[in-house]
């Protein structure tokens, strides 16, 4: 990844998703995008299955490096987007449960960031937005800069 992007590697640590239903989804994982506000995706990536579940929580802790520099993202104006999917075996499909997003200006390097999770589908433009859930269950991830 460093090879390929010029500027600051960003790197996400996709750390957990809470849920009130966590343990009846079947093969979870999150793809995180990134989409300018023409919604155009300028970079995409799924995480593996989820490691570990309790009864609210859903744990990846993955890491994703991005394919586009934080410097490139600001001139784009992209913001980050995280699905939550899973598999359907009833209609055998990924079918997207919920989403999240944030704007550049949220990214804090090496501390926790907290996301609401909201109702699906997903929205690049970032207009139509409801809230998942009205339980205290969100999005949590790190993360970090590398200069390449």
């Amino acid at each position: 990844v460093l090879k390929n992007v010029v500027g600051t590697v960003v790197s996400l640590r996709i750390d957990r998703i809470g849920l009130k239903d966590a343990q009846d989804y079947i093969d979870p994982f999150m793809t995180i995008l990134v989409a300018d506000p023409r919604t155009n995706l300028l970079d995409t990536h799924d995480t593996p299955i989820a490691r570990e579940r309790t009864a609210t929580h859903l744990s990846f802790n993955h890491e994703v490096h991005l394919n586009i520099s934080l410097e490139d993202m600001e001139r784009e104006q992209a913001a980050i987007f995280f699905e939550f999917k899973h598999y359907k075996p009833k209609k055998k499909k990924v079918s997207t449960r919920c989403w999240a997003f944030m704007e550049l200006s949220e990214l804090k390097r090496d501390e926790e960031m907290v996301l609401e999770i909201y109702h699906k589908p997903t929205d690049l433009r970032k207009k139509s937005i409801k809230l998942h859930s009205e339980k205290t269950l969100y999005l949590h991830l790190y993360a970090t800069f590398v200069h390449s």
